[in-house]
């Protein structure tokens, strides 16, 4: 005897026994059991179908913004470089700096929390504050490598430059912005 309702590809008791249904008691079996087995797929409303465009552009920018942001940091030694002989121009040292400090923050982030212990991470204390603090800079040098950038975009410097510093300051400014409307940034660990 069969207690529960089997999916569609498995026959009935009645059709195991060789009981024979009519077309419409069998029809409205197997939509009974595609309605259950339909209940527990879609547990969730949010699974709807999405075009592939709009999955997909989160990630493609948030990695675009990763690659200028790494950039940055791999530029730095030679922007240091060029601004400590004199070849770095005034306006070209502030759009270049918010976001190689942005990057930095991020970077930090990231491997305080791949060195860190979990345990660490939920108490309050150092580890902890500075996780909290290195998101909450990141965000701000984001913003304000924008707003230097608006305000100094015809600073002298190379096109490349350029484009790279715009790059850096939108892409971190993205990348908080994402984390911001997921509660990332701003939230304390330790709660």
């Amino acid at each position: 005897m069969c207690a529960a309702p089997l999916p569609s590809w498995i026959p009935s008791c009645e059709a195991r026994r060789g009981t024979r249904f009519s077309d419409g008691a069998r029809k409205s079996e197997q939509e009974l059991i595609r309605q259950r087995t339909n209940l527990e797929v879609n547990l969730t409303p949010s699974s709807e179908p999405v075009s592939a465009l709009s999955a997909l552009l989160p990630l493609g920018l948030s990695a675009g913004a990763l690659l200028s942001l790494l950039l940055c940091l791999l530029y730095a030694p030679f922007w240091l470089w060029s601004w400590s002989r004199g070849r770095l121009a005034r306006g070209a040292r502030r759009v270049r700096v918010w976001p190689l400090l942005a990057s930095a923050c991020l970077f930090a982030h990231l491997g305080l929390m791949l060195t860190l212990d979990v345990a660490a991470l939920g108490r309050f204390g150092l580890p902890s504050i500075a996780l909290w603090l290195s998101m909450l800079a990141f965000a701000l040098f984001s913003v304000l490598a924008v707003v230097t950038f608006v305000q100094r975009w015809r600073a002298p410097m190379g096109h490349f430059q350029r484009w790279h510093s715009l790059a850096a300051s939108l892409g971190g400014l993205w990348l908080s912005a994402w984390m911001t409307a997921f509660g990332y940034v701003g939230t304390p660990c330790w709660l």
